[in-house]
């Protein structure tokens, strides 16, 4: 039995090796884009371009990055609820939104319990968004209105 030419191997692991990435990147884009795609990533990205102190630190288009997806400690959907990361940014600079919403079986959608920004130059995070499912109501009071927020993130940035 003759053995194959050391070529033609190294031919064929480079052929596998391009076959094997180029499969890995067409899953890792169907993945994004489900996620891109789920009504509470839709619905929480729309609060997000109306919020003006958003705007004001990203400008205008908001638009997003890629989701990491494997990091089930900021991105987990398990039992009717879903928590995400997702990072967004502007021509002005770059931030996070954290994302919380449950399921409601008995209206079949999704709700956005909670929705907050946070600037990745400062690290200052706040939350500019709660459904009507949010419990404590005293903390729901306490929210910064866009003016407010607003107001905080210039007097930060001046200090």
């Amino acid at each position: 039995m003759r053995l194959p030419h050391n070529g033609s191997l190294v031919k064929f692991a480079g052929v596998f090796g391009i076959a094997t990435a180029g499969c890995c990147l067409y899953v890792e884009k169907r993945i994004q884009i489900s996620y891109r795609n789920r009504e509470y990533y839709q619905r929480s990205l729309a609060l997000l371009k109306s919020y003006a102190p958003a705007i004001e630190v990203l400008g205008e288009p908001i638009k997003t990055s890629r989701l990491k997806y494997m990091d089930s400690k900021t991105n987990l959907i398990k039992d009717g609820k879903a928590k995400l990361k997702i990072p967004v940014y502007g021509p002005n600079g770059s931030a996070n939104m954290f994302m919380w919403a449950n399921w409601n079986d008995s209206k079949q959608y999704w709700h956005i319990v909670r929705l907050d920004f946070q600037v990745k130059d400062t690290g200052l995070r706040w939350t500019f968004y709660k459904g009507s499912d949010f419990t404590n109501e005293e903390e729901k009071d306490k929210l910064p209105d866009s003016e407010t927020a607003k107001l905080v993130w210039i007097k930060r940035t001046i200090e």
